[in-house]
């Protein structure tokens, strides 16, 4: 349980300044009239966690099985920029606030790798299912502190109160991390060589097109939801509330299942289920689209995104650590930057696409494009 609670809480820090200032900052922007391509490119602002993958030898070099002390350091780093941010004005200083944000982003990338890591290496006792079960909660749970409750606190006390919230809730988890006792077991030969780590995908074809796919299929759509409920003219303080909030809690139920369904079929199995049964929850959206904007009705479409996207992220996840037995940090970011990198291409193009041919188009091409994966990975199962 402790180390449940420790995972948890990690990754909330991890996420809520990246996740605010990528994802929150979109709705308050888009409000004060900002175009959807222009704010599609604030979805880049954690682009730097994609390369991940090139210090994560350095980091394995650094850490030498110990990383705590690298998180902490970065956490106290993250808590140093977040106060100076505190004491700028959105309205006039946004090019320095995006600035420190994308440093925020990049220190956060280091901290992620380690995490990662540090995952792994207590993962004999826990179990793998369990690590990422963990991990997405606590990333679902960031997700809620740091674009719900901090988009109703910019709407009742300002831009001040809210990056100072996020400062303290860095702070707690860095102190959470600072009482936990590392194994003292150093771990050797974990990093990969940087041209092993460009080889890492040869004759691993089919497992990178399955990371493609299944990104572009969710993401495009689920990209869609916090403009969308702007521009269908909904409060910020009510976006953050069920969008990020309420909705986002059923992100904690996708992990959950997501868990479940790995342990009982196993992973690749668990992905096939859940693409099926995401191709058709895409199309909910439509719902919104035409006229089913009561608070409920919103509720019920947001809660079925988040589920199946948060269920999907944890099972290939899990699947990303199945295929790093060799180097904890190094094979997994590999992956992992990979998955980001078409992560990102898929938020933003969906809202290219919206602002060129409507959110329903989109939304119907999504479906399309996800009932075309599941048919593509069921014929390359073997393969992946």
């Amino acid at each position: 349980m402790y180390k449940a609670s420790l995972i948890c809480t990690l990754c909330i820090a991890q996420y809520i300044s990246i996740g605010f200032f990528s994802e929150g900052l979109i709705a308050i922007l888009r409000q004060d009239g900002m175009s959807l391509e222009q704010v599609g490119l604030l979805r880049f602002m954690g682009f730097s966690l994609v390369f991940g993958f090139l210090f994560a030898p350095l980091i394995d070099k650094i850490a030498n099985g110990r990383y705590k002390k690298i998180i902490i350091a970065a956490q106290c780093l993250v808590v140093a920029i977040l106060a100076v941010i505190s004491f700028l004005d959105i309205g006039q200083n946004l090019a320095s606030i995006i600035l420190l944000a994308l440093m925020i982003s990049f220190i956060s990338m280091g901290s992620t790798v380690a995490s990662n890591a540090f995952f792994m290496k207590i993962s004999d006792s826990f179990g793998l299912e369990k690590i990422n079960a963990s991990k997405f909660a606590g990333t679902m749970l960031g997700h809620i502190v740091g674009n719900g409750l901090t988009l109703i606190i910019y709407a009742k006390f300002g831009w001040n109160a809210t990056v100072c919230f996020l400062a303290v809730i860095t702070a707690i988890s860095a102190i959470n991390v600072l009482f936990y006792k590392e194994n003292t077991q150093i771990l050797t030969n974990e990093s990969l060589k940087f041209k092993e780590m460009i080889l890492f995908f040869k004759g691993k074809k089919a497992w990178l097109s399955v990371l493609f796919l299944q990104s572009i299929g969710i993401c495009s759509a689920f990209g869609l939801l916090n403009p969308m409920l702007v521009d269908i003219g909904w409060e910020l303080e009510l976006i953050g509330q069920v969008l990020h909030i309420y909705g986002m809690a059923f992100g904690f139920f996708g992990s959950v299942l997501a868990g479940f369904l790995i342990g009982k079929f196993g992973a690749k199995n668990s992905l096939i289920i859940l693409v099926f049964f995401q191709s058709f929850s895409i199309l909910s959206i439509l719902f919104m689209l035409n006229g089913y904007t009561k608070y409920y009705q919103v509720l019920l479409v947001c809660a079925l995104m988040y589920s199946v996207y948060v269920a999907g992220m944890t099972m290939l996840s899990t699947i990303m650590m199945q295929k790093s037995p060799n180097a904890l940090a190094s094979e997994y970011s590999i992956q992992s930057s990979a998955n980001l990198f078409f992560q990102f291409i898929a938020f933003y193009l969906g809202m290219v696409l919206a602002s060129l041919f409507g959110y329903a188009t989109v939304v119907v091409g999504s479906c399309v494009f996800s009932l075309i994966t599941l048919f593509y990975f069921v014929k390359i199962y073997r393969y992946f």
